[in-house]
């Protein structure tokens, strides 16, 4: 080897090492509005309330990476380092600001603050990131807890599927290592589903509303 081909592959070697060493973090996820979709909390998946955002910014400053979010009052907001081995985060520091909540939807808040994000006593939890891409620009974001608790997230506000709304008539019922149960004529049991998410149901025995 000639002096310069070594001095070259010790260049090209060094610039790898610089890249593995480095932090391991998708481009895509940067700059990004991610919009919870759901939170899966002690195995119960817990969607996200109708007329709530909740959001999740990554952010990126001369190497330094930031987490933003807000909740119903509050916001949160931590700063993170990249795994440069497999798609994980750590968490370095994190805040809550202090407003009172005392809506009807804080309870979503605080288990998607103090249940996934961190907890009451503020530990630095580490997540792993699952981070995909999609036609028509769309892209999801699955972050997973040390105990299983998931988040997950889109990169468009969620927004209802207008097929949702209307009167449904029950046709059949199945139960466990029993028949089905078919259900036909005027009177069947049926639930109709409204714009503003309000619903009536209604069978033989009576009516439930919510």
């Amino acid at each position: 080897y000639s002096t310069t081909a070594v001095v070259k592959k010790l260049i090209s070697l060094l610039i790898f090492l610089s890249f593995s060493l480095g932090n391991a973090q998708e481009p895509g996820m940067l700059e990004e509005t991610w919009y919870l979709k759901y939170l899966r909390v002690n195995n119960e998946r817990l969607y996200v309330p109708q007329g709530e955002n909740f959001n999740l910014i990554f952010s990126e400053d001369n190497g330094n990476y930031t987490i933003l979010a807000n909740g119903v009052e509050n916001g949160f907001e931590g700063e993170i380092s990249f795994s440069s081995s497999g798609f994980f985060f750590q968490f370095t520091s994190a805040n809550i600001t202090l407003l009172s909540c005392d809506l009807p939807n804080c309870y979503y808040e605080n288990h998607y603050f103090f249940d996934f994000l961190t907890n009451m006593d503020f530990d630095l939890k580490t997540l792993e990131y699952d981070y995909d891409t999609f036609s028509l620009g769309l892209k999801s974001l699955r972050l997973t807890g040390p105990d299983n608790a998931v988040a997950y997230f889109g990169n468009e506000p969620p927004t209802p599927d207008d097929t949702l709304f209307g009167t449904w008539y029950l046709y059949q019922q199945d139960t466990d290592l029993g028949d089905s149960q078919y259900f036909t004529g005027p009177d069947v049991p049926r639930l109709t589903i409204n714009p503003d998410f309000t619903f009536e149901g209604i069978d033989n025995c009576g009516e439930i509303l919510g």
